[in-house]
């Protein structure tokens, strides 16, 4: 049997399928579940830049405290290589194991390093509690980014990075200060 169909019925077929979304509301509402995952984001990333900064100004009074001459550099130093050479390996492990876990095992060796770090009596407990640090910090800049480009959508993407962007700013700003200021 012949199915007819009219050509208006398939103009109009033809012109939603074809059609582009309604583009004009790209604010969509959050709840509270994504402002609470969103702020807990922020915090993250705020505190792993005021690590990364607040260490500089602090540092030769840290030396000059743990007697540690030229090993010095290595305090920074650790925390930076750790940071960089886990990085891939947390994005990689992310598809693996789940972005939640990653991300409270990030934000744990960033905890423990830092415990190790304040509680350091020697040159090498501080510079192993950096690295242990460095590695949460790599784990926590990585997964920020991946969960913010899990929970928004992709227009909406660069207003939340930017917002993510700017707390890092922030904190890379205070730290020096806070650093200055603890150290006296």
């Amino acid at each position: 049997m012949p199915v007819s169909i009219s050509y208006g019925k398939i103009s109009a077929l033809q012109h939603s399928i074809m059609a582009e979304p309604d583009i004009t509301d790209s604010s969509t509402k959050k709840d509270w579940r994504f402002v609470a995952i969103f702020s807990a984001l922020c915090m993250a990333a705020f505190l792993a830049a005021l690590d990364t900064s607040i260490i500089a100004t602090a540092l030769p009074t840290i030396a000059a405290a743990l007697h540690s001459e030229t090993l010095y550099v290595w305090t920074i130093t650790s925390y930076l290589l750790a940071s960089t050479a886990v990085q891939p390996l947390f994005g990689q492990m992310a598809d693996i194991f789940g972005r939640r876990n990653l991300t409270i095992l990030s934000v744990a060796l960033f905890a423990l390093g830092s415990g190790i770090a304040g509680g350091a009596n020697n040159t090498a407990m501080m510079i192993g509690g950096r690295t242990v640090q460095g590695v949460g910090g790599g784990g926590i800049n990585v997964m920020v980014e991946i969960v913010v480009c899990d929970l928004v959508s992709l227009r909406e993407r660069g207003k939340y990075v930017g917002i993510i962007g700017s707390m890092w700013a922030i904190g890379s700003v205070i730290g020096p200060i806070v650093g200055g200021a603890l150290s006296q």
